[in-house]
């Protein structure tokens, strides 16, 4: 499995959105649709401020495989997060601040 991160951007309204999808690995067409729909293990934005973003858009997230079923995302302890999945499929996904 992959991991892939990108960001969003909803809007003149909204903040830019990390978000981060576990995938197939090595599935260009997966990696493809990935990028077509929102996140579907991990979805935060900067908080109105509170959290730096890059100048794409991007929080610092670090993912770090720690076996072949298990996945480690650090972020922000400010970011507000709007999805937070512990699982996905065979993938056991763990978060830390």
């Amino acid at each position: 499995m992959d991991v892939v991160l990108m960001v969003r951007n909803a809007g003149a309204m909204t903040d830019y959105s990390t978000q981060l999808s576990v995938i197939p690995a090595g599935r260009r067409v997966s990696r493809e649709l990935a990028l077509c729909r929102p996140g579907n293990v991990f979805i935060a934005d900067g908080n109105h401020g509170a959290v730096a973003v890059n100048h794409k858009g991007f929080m610092h997230v670090d993912v770090l495989w720690q076996s072949s079923n298990l996945v480690l995302i650090t972020f922000p302890p400010s970011a507000r997060v709007f999805k937070q999945e512990r699982r996905f499929q065979s993938v056991i996904v763990n978060y830390g601040n």
